[in-house]
């Protein structure tokens, strides 16, 4: 992990995070408008968070994290986005 951090982090910006042992890293990306979590196994989206506003996505604490598996639940795959109005 420290090593994708120095070579591709940028402090502030972009770090990268283990999630498990068994699953690869994924980025977490901060700008001033909004912070975004994306694993690096299929650049799936985990989170997305405007500035001053709450996660805009939803994934399920029984989402499985397995090598070489889409990121789903072991009985079928839950994906709910939540679109929410931003005041």
């Amino acid at each position: 992990m420290d090593q994708l951090n120095q070579k591709f982090g940028i402090n502030g910006h972009i770090l990268f995070k283990a999630m498990t042992d068994d699953y690869p890293p994924c980025a977490i990306l901060k700008s001033d408008f909004s912070t975004c979590e994306i694993s690096l196994y299929g650049a799936h989206v985990l989170s997305f968070i405007p500035t001053d506003s709450v996660d805009l996505l939803w994934l399920s604490s029984k989402a499985v994290y397995k090598r070489g598996k889409a990121i789903s639940l072991k009985s079928r795959q839950i994906l709910i986005t939540m679109f929410t109005k931003i005041s």
